[in-house]
């Protein structure tokens, strides 16, 4: 079995700490265009992003110009010091994550203004994706986040399960992950594309998947006719940011092997 390294499971344990569960964070949608707008950024491929992603301490642009020549001292509009050296992002102050060691970008937040997609939980003030409130999902630690929702009623950026027991972002229908627990209709009557693998049972999953050791189907049919692979080979290998933004289960990433371990070799990539 791949195991994550002890060195990159505490690393890995340390960014997934937070409030919330298991939570995909997409990147801001980049719109292709020549002409930017005023509150915008254009990356040398003519992408836009908004200017609050410029210095943030995230690439933003595929070529990472958006994160060139910003404040050392941390002085720049739109990040903040942590520990007292390290710049972050003001996207990651009061999100629910500790990022820093002493905790500090989620100290204060009561008066501090979530950014724009956010919505503020009640008691820990922490500033949360809009589209997680309502969603059948705990990620405020007072469940403020879950209070006052119609039932069987969700946001234009929503689907709601046919049970009606929870509404889940668009981006996760079709996506291979059975997001409506109870009724998997949101991998239900999914058209695969052409980098995906249709499973008899019905979902879609990317065929990244095929013959890497899970049952991703849930009747094998992933894991048939697999040619012999080397032993102690990742193929998918990415940055702990993006192990961070993709893969922040329920419990610390890697150190539960029922969920942790099958999605740290799956998409992080670090294993001996």
């Amino acid at each position: 079995m791949f195991r994550c390294t002890s060195v990159v499971l505490s690393v890995i344990a340390i960014l997934a700490t937070g409030i919330a569960g298991n939570k995909y964070l997409p990147k801001p949608f980049h719109k292709k265009q020549v002409a930017c707008g005023a509150d915008e950024f254009k990356c040398n491929n003519n992408a836009c992003i908004g200017a609050d992603r410029v210095c943030d301490t995230h690439r933003d642009c595929s070529t990472g110009e958006d994160e060139v020549g910003c404040p050392t001292d941390c002085s720049g509009p739109h990040q903040f010091k942590c520990d007292g050296t390290k710049c972050f992002g003001v996207v990651d102050r009061c999100d629910g994550f500790y990022d820093c060691h002493d905790y500090t970008d989620e100290a204060d937040c009561a008066g501090f203004e979530c950014t724009s997609g956010r919505v503020r939980c009640e008691t820990s003030h922490a500033c949360i994706l809009e589209s997680w409130k309502c969603d059948g999902d705990v990620d405020c630690e007072d469940h403020s986040d879950e209070k006052g929702c119609v039932t069987g009623s969700c946001s234009a950026t929503q689907f709601l399960c046919a049970d009606a027991s929870k509404c889940i972002p668009k981006d996760y229908l079709c996506d291979g992950d059975n997001d409506c627990k109870t009724d998997h209709s949101d991998e239900i009557g999914c058209s695969c594309t052409a980098t995906q693998f249709k499973c008899p049972t019905g979902p879609c999953i990317p065929q990244t998947y095929l013959c890497d050791g899970d049952n991703d189907c849930g009747d094998m049919s992933d894991e048939q006719n697999c040619p012999d692979q080397p032993a102690n080979v990742c193929r998918d290998v990415l940055t702990f940011e993006d192990c961070h933004r993709m893969n922040q289960t329920t419990h610390p990433v890697c150190l539960i092997q029922a969920d942790g371990n099958k999605f740290c070799r799956k998409y992080c990539g670090f294993c001996h």
